[in-house]
């Protein structure tokens, strides 16, 4: 696709892109991602801080009763999908009892009958309905879709079941309803004090989770939801802590991440924990990969970059993540301990008591949260990471000045650099802060190859969907004899090294391009667009795919192309 088909992206456009939630649950980075660098206590601020909520998506739409809204577009998605329709909304498709549904939740909430039941909002994993009472109570329901396979609701708030044996017949969870907006309603105007309230915020939250270290690597359950071995098991590593109230209600069992469990790989009886320490973990993640990969378990999907001449590369990629397992433990014990961190702090995920008091009231969408190694769980929450480059960290960590000529540049300009400026400068607030207040996040940081050893579960689970390049490109790193401080149980030749630099520079490319045509036509990277846009959109894809230069690599948005959700 040649530039004057796009055209150079203007300000304005990029600055409305910019402005849309940072945080998604969608696979849009490129290969590599750049590598980063005085909270009072309140009282009962654990308890607020720790409640868990539904998931608030940046996707949610306008309120449509069920006066005016047919049964069957409460089970099925909003919007279209520009590649892949079919498959991405009938993989969203939930059907369930509405109205077993407002029985049950009329009873939680000691009414006679429900009068309204709306949707409100929409994610990858769930649907969110506002249910209305005819004694002014109010409540939330979350309905799983499809996509989200065998999930098990940890929170109980009004009422709820996990599996579809029920009256509903479906998972659901009920919840009490909270107007607190999102917090990426506000996020891009608020400054000064403002600012600080929330990183103070995170920061908190981030203090509290190394407060607990638990005993083992995997996912918090109740107690009476594991095997009766792991009840026995101690939750919390110290006795002191195992002394608590929640020492007694919950356990640590199987990891619930979905890259565990996704298709087929679901019915494969594997060990998916709990695990003692993090070489158990990955080796266990890298036999799980095997052993999908010998029973050609998603093999013949067209919507995985593998393809079968990429299976010898990839076995042998997992037995060097095999054997370079047991040596990527840093030397720091501290730093090994289990601990619970939550999987993904977008600016959605977060309700604040007001755009005037921007104080984050409670944090969203704990689905998928597990307890691993304290090193592998200090990730930069995604609203405060900058990796976009307009404007960089000095050699001194400091944020350079506006450019001298701000003033007499064109107003769209303007905003774009002033809001650049503004989010580098929010970023470096954060790496300043966190530390003083968590000295672990600091050390966790300073690990040589902290973040690309927090991502290897992830690289390994997805080496077939989404090819080797990931899984070769992190244990290239962690074998490094110029750079790497891990000993070198494994090892690459120059001419390896030769042609996975030239595929990865490729592959930079061709994700800068992909990100390009996100941009013209206006969609999220698997394609998504609202359903008032999608003819517009599609003329938009059609007039691209023409110009495509598939010398740069596939074009991405036809059917049956590469999907993050549908592998």
């Amino acid at each position: 696709m040649e530039a004057s088909v796009l055209g150079p992206v203007g300000y304005e456009m990029r600055l409305e892109k910019l402005k849309e939630d940072l945080g998604t649950d969608e696979e849009l980075g490129s290969i590599r991602r750049e590598r980063h660098e005085e909270r009072n206590s309140r009282p009962g601020r654990e308890y607020c801080l720790l409640r868990i909520f539904f998931q608030y998506s940046h996707r949610a739409k306008r309120a449509r009763s069920m006066s005016s809204l047919a049964t069957h577009t409460l089970y099925s998605p909003s919007g279209r999908w520009l590649y892949n329709d079919a498959e991405q909304r009938t993989a969203r498709y939930t059907p369930f009892d509405v109205d077993a549904l407002q029985e049950i939740a009329s009873k939680a909430v000691d009414a006679r009958h429900c009068t309204a039941f709306t949707k409100i909002a929409e994610g990858s994993y769930n649907k969110i309905f506002l249910l209305e009472f005819d004694n002014a109570s109010r409540a939330v329901a979350r309905i799983p879709s499809s996509i989200e396979l065998d999930s098990h609701f940890a929170p109980k708030v009004l009422a709820w079941n996990s599996s579809s044996s029920n009256p509903v017949a479906s998972p659901f969870i009920l919840m009490e309803y909270l107007s607190n907006p999102p917090l990426q309603s506000c996020w891009y105007h608020i400054k000064g004090a403002q600012t600080g309230y929330v990183i103070s915020d995170i920061c908190w939250l981030q203090y509290l989770f190394t407060l607990r270290k638990f005993s083992q690597i995997g996912s918090l359950y109740f107690k009476e939801d594991v095997s009766p071995e792991l009840q026995d098991r101690p939750l919390y590593l110290s006795d002191e802590d195992n002394q608590r109230p929640s020492a007694q209600k919950y356990r640590i069992g199987p990891i619930v991440d979905r890259e565990w469990w996704r298709g087929e790989r679901r019915n494969i009886q594997a060990d998916r924990g709990p695990w003692p320490d993090m070489a158990s973990y990955i080796t266990t993640a890298a036999r799980l990969a095997q052993e999908c990969l010998s029973r050609g378990i998603d093999t013949n999907s067209s919507f995985a970059r593998s393809s079968h001449q990429d299976v010898p590369e990839i076995h042998r990629l997992l037995e060097k993540c095999i054997a370079v397992a047991p040596h990527l433990a840093p030397p720091d014990s501290s730093l090994l301990s289990p601990l619970l961190a939550h999987p993904d702090m977008s600016a959605s995920n977060m309700l604040i008591e007001s755009p005037e008091k921007p104080s984050i009231a409670c944090f969203l969408d704990w689905q998928g949260a597990i307890v691993a190694p304290a090193f592998m769980q200090v990730s930069i929450p995604a609203l405060l990471a900058y990796t976009d480059g307009v404007f960089e960290l000095d050699s001194e960590g400091c944020v350079p000045p506006l450019p001298e000529d701000i003033d007499e540049r064109p107003s769209d300009e303007q905003e774009y650099l002033r809001l650049h400026h503004k989010l580098l400068s929010r970023y470096r607030f954060y790496l300043a802060q966190l530390p003083k207040l968590g000295p672990l996040h600091a050390a966790a940081w300073r690990y040589p190859h902290q973040e690309v050893t927090s991502d290897l579960p992830l690289y390994v689970l997805r080496c077939w969907a989404d090819g080797p390049l990931k899984l070769r490109d992190a244990l290239m790193e962690v074998s490094d004899p110029d750079s790497s401080a891990i000993p070198c149980a494994i090892d690459f030749s120059p001419a390896e090294r030769e042609a996975h630099d030239e595929e990865l520079r490729a592959r930079v490319r061709y994700q800068g391009m992909v990100e390009r045509l996100v941009e013209y036509v206006g969609c999220d990277g698997q394609g998504w667009v609202e359903e008032e846009r999608f003819e517009e959109a599609q003329r938009a894809v059609e007039g691209a795919a023409r110009q495509w230069d598939d010398a740069v690599g596939p074009f991405p948005f036809r059917d049956g192309s590469w999907s993050f959700f549908l592998n």
